[in-house]
């Protein structure tokens, strides 16, 4: 019971640090892979995106979920605020990702409240600007309530659903 303590505890801390390394690096600004201006190349970039996005579906510990759900929301938010299209859609590939994975996975985390995945959709949501229109929040919405109203009532996707819609409203 200690050593599974002690690995959820280094996996939150793991989400912090990440969290932190995010504040200051900067997204690459060129294509050139030999340029070294940046720390992080636009493949280390997709890599981390998808690797956060994995971490959340997987954890089932609050606080691990918690501290990676930061990480990925403050990383969707330096995508859409690049000036590079690539990186501004990304933000909506992993939303479609997770989309599709919802809908097609049986994931066992019913019974604590979907685990990681609400808060792996709402990071993505709130990294979304104010000032603009909201298009991953209409295309979330689209997508749970058609989910909600099409899936059977045994199957997991429909709970999911619901439970992403309560963390929404």
């Amino acid at each position: 019971n200690l050593i599974l303590v002690g690995v959820w505890l280094a996996v939150k801390e793991n989400g912090q640090v990440l969290y932190n390394l995010l504040r200051w690096l900067d997204l690459p600004k060129s294509d050139d892979p030999n340029d070294t201006s940046t720390f992080l190349q636009e493949q280390d970039v997709r890599g981390l995106g998808d690797s956060v996005l994995n971490m959340l579906f997987a954890f089932k510990h609050r606080g691990a979920i918690e501290k990676a759900a930061e990480s990925f929301s403050l990383l969707c938010h330096k995508f859409l605020s690049s000036n590079q299209a690539k990186y501004q859609e990304i933000p909506k590939e992993m939303l479609k990702q997770a989309f599709e994975r919802i809908a097609k996975e049986n994931h066992s985390t019913v019974l604590r409240r979907s685990a990681g995945i609400p808060p792996t959709i709402i990071a993505i949501l709130r990294s979304e600007p104010l000032s603009n229109e909201p298009v991953l929040l209409n295309l979330s919405l689209d997508f749970l309530l058609n989910l909600a109203r099409t899936s059977s009532d045994e199957d997991d996707s429909k709970i999911h659903a619901l439970n992403i819609s309560r963390f929404i409203f």
